[in-house]
């Protein structure tokens, strides 16, 4: 069996933090997100290289369509904005070769 061991700092991990506000989300739904993508990566994404996958299909893997935000008819989030913020807070390092989950 698999899994995935989830730190207790992640909750106020600064990157959490940092792309929720980008995002303008509340962090406890972008956590929620982020750990969605963690465990479709388990069995998808070994080692945590995501390669050149669309954001469409990050934001898929992530439940971005799952939110909250549809909830209160507000506006969805763009898979390019979702995915700009990954990598621009640090949880999605982005190399010549593709796309790379960080570590939690």
């Amino acid at each position: 069996m698999e899994y995935l061991k989830i730190p207790p700092r992640l909750r106020d991990d600064r990157r959490i933090l940092e792309s929720a506000d980008l995002l303008d989300i509340p962090p406890i739904q972008m956590l929620g997100h982020v750990l969605s993508l963690w465990l479709w990566a388990l069995h998808n994404a070994p080692g945590g290289y995501l390669g050149n996958i669309s954001a469409k299909v990050i934001a898929q893997a992530s439940r971005l369509e799952e939110t909250v935000l549809r909830l209160l008819d507000e506006e969805d989030i763009e898979p390019a904005n979702y995915l700009r913020a990954l990598i621009e807070s640090g949880l999605i390092e982005a190399k010549q070769d593709g796309l790379y989950l960080t570590s939690l």
